[in-house]
């Protein structure tokens, strides 16, 4: 009846807005992009002669079981779940543990069935991070958001607790022959904790000269001891890890020394060489073969894998120097579309190398600058030279993460708002100087808040920032209000600050109009404007429904509007009367709102948002 109900109210909403109903169409479409593999594991090949390697790709949704004699290649997509941890238990069958939607799941992979099947859901926990099996037969694994270590035993998954109250990721695992658990813990405080199943007791082993905010990396050297290194070295871990001998001490040894992983879950790294139980070794291990040398030596044997990539939702885009729209997928894979004759480019081999996702695209120059998830690395790409890949500058620094906003200066400086790093709690508002390719950082402009939207007033020397509630991976999110803030470029300080909407967390977009009003969106859909005089909230307007994550307010100055989207929907108001919000067309392929990054607008008026994997066109 709710949803009956829902549907009505919805149906004479658009039948309201008819008169302004413009006209939606799909100009583009990510392509079939490049798998990214994670991990792999063996197995034995269901018909006992020989084996299998099933390999992870995390995220593209799905594994291939490949034969290693015949070069079958079998593919299993489980979509929605992203397979993270891999590894093969005693019954020769593959186990998994995924993240994200539909949340930390365990799964089973049988090759004598070429079957998926589910097995158990770790509650509470978003990724099933890694897993490993005691020498008795247990199932053991490592979880996010409570760093939890799990135990699977007779068809039960048992949560034993945090390995580490207070942090939040358990990354990495390793269980040697003692039986003992090793986790590797990040993000708030860098650590490695035994776990001793016969008392239930922990240890933790981790030097605290050695401590940063990452997870530090654990795993089972060839030679069945427990090797642990940190991911990001200090001075006094400079060149240094831990080895967890055979009784159960501890040395700090050369990092040079440590013994080459027992089975190399990694595949770009030096352990991915395993022996197969006819003496030959696998030599190399990519996206798209897999090479096998003979023990006796001779020509090795290559094995190309055949297989269906995933296709990947649009993350994010901008409009560069020559009119056209440059737009990525998550993972970094860029594409162009000109509005001009609706050509669509993949920019695959000029993509920004390791490049999580980008954010937003900004021209300057003749160039398109853009920052991109981790360390907030800032890249640079040149239309001009189409065929040279996207340079990386460097990162933005600040320990921030996520540069999510930019905006252009009159002075050609790039003003960028940033969420900070693992375990931070202080974004940052960074200035990057092109000439110089030099940045400057003001961490902590706002104290505690993570810094997610920005607008420049040029007229008054002033920057607009507006917050996240969230803040670094494994801080906790703040349970006030979003702040928007006034920043004045000459003293370098913020000067007033207000919660523009009670309630709301997170500050999507902002935007200064002629009079110097500020008028921003929040992430519930709000719609809100601030006296450049006072500092005090105008007005506050509810829109159509909850806004992307990622989204702009732009203006068409012709036509005297502003556009921007909420819930699946586009809005207006007009530059005299913003609080004059209301809505105008409805795009019926979002439903609930899931349009992942929006707006644009082009020289003829056309506003521009993605849905998934396609771009999306309005013409009014």
């Amino acid at each position: 009846m709710y949803r009956s109900l829902l549907t009505c109210l919805l149906g004479l909403l658009l039948l309201a807005t008819a008169a302004n109903a413009g006209r939606f169409e799909v100009v583009a479409s990510t392509a079939e992009a490049d798998a990214t593999l994670q991990s792999y594991t063996l197995c034995p090949a269901p018909d006992g002669k020989g084996q299998m390697m099933v390999m992870n790709f995390r995220r593209d949704q799905f594994i291939l079981a490949v034969n290693l004699q015949t070069g079958e290649v079998r593919q299993h997509s489980l979509e929605p779940g992203q397979a993270w941890a891999i590894t093969t238990g005693p019954d020769g069958k593959v186990y998994l543990g995924t993240s994200l939607s539909p949340g930390a799941l365990l799964l089973r992979y049988d090759p004598a069935k070429d079957e998926v099947e589910p097995l158990a859901r770790a509650e509470g926990e978003v990724i099933l991070a890694w897993l490993g099996f005691s020498p008795d037969g247990t199932l053991y694994g490592g979880t996010y958001p409570s760093t939890s270590l799990v135990r699977y035993r007779g068809g039960k998954l048992e949560n034993l607790g945090p390995m580490a109250p207070g942090q939040t990721h358990n990354m990495f695992g390793a269980i040697p022959a003692s039986g003992k658990v090793y986790s590797g813990i990040g993000m708030k405080e860098e650590s490695v904790v035994e776990y001793d199943p016969k008392t239930g007791q922990k240890r933790n082993l981790w030097p605290e000269a050695w401590k940063t905010t990452h997870a530090a990396r654990v795993y089972l050297g060839a030679d069945g001891l427990v090797y642990a290194y940190p991911a990001i070295e200090t001075e006094a871990s400079k060149g240094m890890a831990l080895r967890v001998n055979a009784d159960g001490s501890v040395s700090e040894i050369p990092r040079n020394k440590m013994v080459l992983q027992a089975m190399g879950c990694y595949p770009k790294s030096a352990a991915a060489r395993p022996l197969l139980e006819d003496g030959s070794r696998i030599t190399e291990v990519t996206r798209e073969r897999i090479v096998i040398t003979p023990a006796e030596g001779g020509e090795p044997r290559t094995l190309m894998l055949k297989y269906r990539g995933a296709v990947k939702p649009i993350f994010g885009f901008g409009f560069g120097p020559d009119g056209k729209i440059y737009g990525s997928s998550k993972p970094a894979v860029l594409f162009s579309f000109d509005p001009g004759n609706d050509r669509f480019e993949d920019l695959l081999e000029v993509s920004p190398h390791k490049a999580g996702q980008v954010y937003r695209k900004l021209a300057s120059g003749g160039k398109v600058y853009m920052g991109s998830y981790t360390h907030a690395m800032f890249h640079v790409y040149d239309p001009a030279k189409p065929t040279e890949r996207a340079r990386t500058i460097g990162p933005v620094g600040g320990e921030q993460d996520r540069p999510v906003d930019m905006a252009l200066g009159e002075d050609g400086r790039i003003y960028i708002a940033s969420l900070p790093g693992y375990g931070k709690v202080d974004g940052a508002l960074s200035i990057f100087h092109p000439e110089e390719e030099r940045f400057e950082n003001f961490v902590g402009v706002i104290p505690q808040h993570g810094v997610n939207a920005l607008a420049l007033d040029e007229r008054r020397d002033r920057v607009y920032l507006g917050t996240h509630n969230v803040r670094g991976v494994g801080t906790e999110p703040l349970e006030t209000d979003a702040v928007v803030a006034e920043w004045d470029r000459t003293t370098q300080k913020v000067l007033r600050s207000v919660q523009p909407v009670p309630g709301e967390k997170v500050i999507v977009a902002l935007i200064v109009l002629e009079d110097g009003t500020l008028c921003g969106q929040t992430a519930g859909g709000y719609w809100f404007g601030i006296d450049p005089k006072t500092f005090a909230v105008k007005f506050t307007k509810k829109l159509a429904g909850r806004s992307p994550t990622l989204v702009r307010v732009v203006k068409d100055p012709e036509k005297g509007v502003l556009y921007g989207m909420a819930g699946g929907a586009i809005w207006k108001a007009p530059l005299q009367a913003p609080e004059q919000a209301e809505l105008l067309d409805r795009y019926e392929g979002s439903p609930g709102g899931s349009t992942h990054y929006g707006v644009e607008i082009d020289s003829q008026g056309r506003l521009y948002f993605s849905d998934g994997r396609d771009l999306v066109r309005w013409t009014p």
